[in-house]
């Protein structure tokens, strides 16, 4: 790292995905990449760097970014999505923050409400369990129709409500990943293909959508509705 610093001055994309030593050493370096930075992939590291550190990094670094993936930094909290995420990015595109086990619900629902940042194209973060009703809605309606790649495999106890809102709220949805949500039957793949009928009319549908995952949704039956107009949608379970 220091080398790369030393000679590499104007990076722009750094990918240190699956890095055993990676920690928070690696990121005190990082913060020489002041200006242009805009993708940092720092996930699936043997140990955790540390939530100041992280923290700090965005201190940092975070004005350009518009790519951040920091999955299986199991240390970071809901501080961090407030002290770093909030306090120092505002140009993110895609967002990936899978396996964080200490992220709750209503911590992030909270962040989404008042997260300055542009809506994103790109959301993943899943595989944290205690994620459900509150996160998702948060999140849809900060990215509204401009999300085109959602995943929140694993969120279990998300209700029924919020997860009609995906087919009302994100219409430009291409690929979805609502693998091991409990609530999922075929009336809302229904919904979120075809939007809802009111009053006669069709209100909302992803009419884009060309993937959905639907692993381990076990109320999803083969009677499940696959063709809109001249579309298929691609199932994977």
């Amino acid at each position: 790292m220091k080398s790369l610093v030393t000679h590499c001055p104007g990076i722009k994309e750094l990918r240190l995905k699956e890095i055993g030593n990676l920690g928070d050493t690696f990121l005190r370096e990082i913060h020489t990449f002041k200006k242009g930075l805009w993708y940092l992939d720092l996930s699936d590291p043997s140990h955790s760097c540390s939530e100041d550190a992280v923290i700090a990094l965005l201190r940092a670094v975070g004005r350009d970014l518009t790519h951040l993936n920091l999955s299986k930094h199991d240390e970071l909290t809901n501080s961090f999505l407030n002290k770093g995420l909030r306090s120092y990015v505002s140009k993110l595109e895609f967002l990936t923050l899978s396996y964080l086990p200490e992220l709750t619900d209503a911590g992030v629902g909270e962040f989404f409400t008042n997260w300055k940042n542009a809506p994103l194209l790109f959301l993943d973060m899943s595989r944290n369990p205690e994620l459900g009703t509150e996160a998702l809605a948060a999140a849809l309606k900060h990215s509204r129709k401009r999300l085109e790649n959602l995943n929140i495999n694993g969120w279990k106890d998300t209700e029924d409500n919020s997860l009609k809102m995906v087919g009302l709220v994100a219409v430009e949805l291409k690929k979805l990943d609502v693998g091991w949500c409990r609530m999922v039957d075929d009336f809302l793949i229904q919904g979120w293909l075809e939007g809802e009928l009111k009053r006669g009319a069709r209100t909302g549908g992803c009419r884009n959508l060309e993937e959905i995952k639907v692993w381990g949704c076990n109320k999803v039956t083969h009677s499940c509705p696959r063709k809109v107009r001249d579309f298929c949608p691609r199932f994977v379970d």
